[in-house]
């Protein structure tokens, strides 16, 4: 593995550093240090730093002792997938539906938040309130960000609805309205594109590399991943 510690600017390389240690975590749930330094490529040191800080932010814990290979038995660290939930909603028919997720992407909760009117301000009063109603109680552990999936032509740049034909909604800035409420960042995409995503990463049927998913509600679309 390409050795990246000594190139870059020093914030951008301890992100990306930092990034990658974590996800070798995430991918293997448990590891050693000596391990981990192998994997990344990066020296002893620069994994005792990151490693310390994602300590201290509960992203792992130390879980007892691992193999000894004729010296002092490594310490075996344990990625934590419960210590931070992100959120998602995705607009089906006149509902948000919506998902918390912990970061080894296991929906934790659920719910569902009628929207009474098709109209954008509605849309965005219920996605506030079913917000704080399905992160009520863990709003400690959420991710400062949600993730909104809608029907129609969606800006992802500016999250800005360009058309949803099938609700009467033309150029939206719905990304702006949510965030002007709910104070977080917003990510928005079209749901059926996202469902692919979704498919894709986490689907039933690991390797696939092209798929199409089909999304059927107030409307008929697709997303294709090809």
């Amino acid at each position: 593995m390409m050795n990246i510690q000594t190139t870059g600017k020093p914030k951008l390389l301890k992100e990306i550093n930092r990034k990658l240690a974590f996800d070798i975590l995430e991918a293997q749930h448990s590891i050693s240090r000596p391990e981990l330094a192998n994997k990344t490529g990066l020296s002893r040191a620069t994994i005792s730093i990151l490693v310390d800080e994602l300590l201290d932010r509960g992203l792992i814990d130390e879980s007892g002792l691992g193999d000894s290979r004729g010296g002092r038995p490594p310490i075996i660290l344990r990625f934590n997938p419960d210590a931070a939930y992100a959120v998602g909603a995705c607009m089906h028919e006149y509902d948000w539906n919506f998902v918390v997720v912990n970061l080894d992407a296991r929906v934790v909760r659920r719910h569902r938040e009628h929207i009474p009117v098709a109209k954008p301000e509605a849309a965005v009063s219920a996605l506030v309130r079913g917000f704080h109603t399905v992160t009520k109680g863990i709003t400690n552990r959420v991710l400062p960000a949600i993730g909104v999936g809608t029907p129609g032509l969606v800006d992802i740049r500016d999250g800005q609805i360009k058309l949803a034909a099938d609700i009467g909604w033309v150029n939206i800035p719905f990304r702006r309205m949510v965030e002007e409420v709910l104070h977080l960042d917003t990510y928005m995409a079209n749901r059926s594109k996202v469902g692919a995503l979704a498919e894709y990463w986490y689907g039933t049927r690991k390797g696939v590399r092209d798929l199409i998913y089909v999304s059927i509600g107030t409307g008929v679309a697709a997303g294709i991943i090809h």
